[in-house]
């Protein structure tokens, strides 16, 4: 015969709590472990991101050589990063000085989706009244280059019907 086992088991509500309370617990603990796997991730890639922004600005400070310009990829040991180096001359009209900067730059998309940006900026140096000159001269060429080709291009254009042109994208489907 089955003695009276009241006082010695849980009951089904006091089971079914317990089960409760401890879900509620590990959930918790599993939502605080998520948080940090995508911080860890997070905090990974901006270290490699700046691996990547330093790793061109000291191949840029070592050069004999610097000279304007822009260059961009992706970076071969993380695929994920993109890299871009720009050296531009900046002129400063208060000292009438004119000045080289690098700007090497990393992005990378965090865990959540946004893309992030790691920028080290450098300024070169100061430069020569004469390099400044030297510059100047070249972005001079470069806009009297440029209005010439607008030019030309106006020159091919003048003689053609706007219509026509319009007509013709229709025609092309664009």
């Amino acid at each position: 015969m089955i003695g009276d086992t009241r006082e010695k088991a849980f009951s089904l509500a006091e089971t079914v709590a317990a089960v409760a309370i401890l879900a509620f617990i590990c959930s918790s603990v599993l939502v605080v472990i998520n948080r940090y796997m995508d911080s860890a991730v997070d905090s990974v890639m901006r270290m490699r991101a700046f691996e990547v922004a330093r790793k061109n600005m000291e191949e840029l400070l070592t050069s004999d050589l610097v000279e304007e310009s822009v260059e961009f990829g992706d970076c071969e040991r993380y695929p994920d990063i993109q890299w871009e180096t720009v050296v531009e001359s900046f002129y400063e009209p208060i000292t009438e000085k004119m000045w080289i900067q690098a700007i090497c730059s990393a992005e990378y998309t965090d865990s959540e989706g946004e893309v992030r940006k790691i920028e080290l900026t450098h300024w070169l140096t100061d430069l020569t009244k004469e390099q400044t000159q030297q510059i100047l001269a070249r972005q001079e060429e470069e806009k009297e280059r440029l209005a010439e080709e607008a030019e030309e291009m106006l020159d091919e254009l003048s003689g053609v019907d706007p219509n026509e042109i319009f007509d013709s994208m229709l025609l092309d489907g664009v």
